[in-house]
C-alpha cells in the first residue's frame, strides 16, 4: 500500500498567446468539425436507444 501518492497534472488553458491568425482559423475549423462528428454520433447513439426502449414498452409490445 501507499501512504501517499503525489501527482501533477497539467491541463493547457488555452492557446498560445503568440500565434498566427491561419493557424488560429485552421483549429477552429477543425475543432468545430470535431464537435460536429461529435454531436452527430451523440444523436444517432441517443436516437438508437430511444428506438430501442420505444420497442420494448408494454404498450408497443402488442403492435409488433
Amino acid at each position: 500500500e501507499f501512504d501517499s501518492v503525489d501527482f501533477v497534472l497539467e491541463i493547457p488553458a488555452g492557446a498560445p498567446a503568440a500565434q498566427d491568425a491561419q493557424l488560429s482559423v485552421e483549429q477552429a475549423q477543425r475543432y468545430a468539425r470535431d464537435m460536429s462528428q461529435l454531436l452527430a454520433r451523440s444523436m444517432a447513439k441517443r436516437a438508437k436507444l430511444d428506438d430501442k426502449n420505444n420497442a420494448d414498452t408494454p404498450a408497443n409490445a402488442d403492435k409488433a
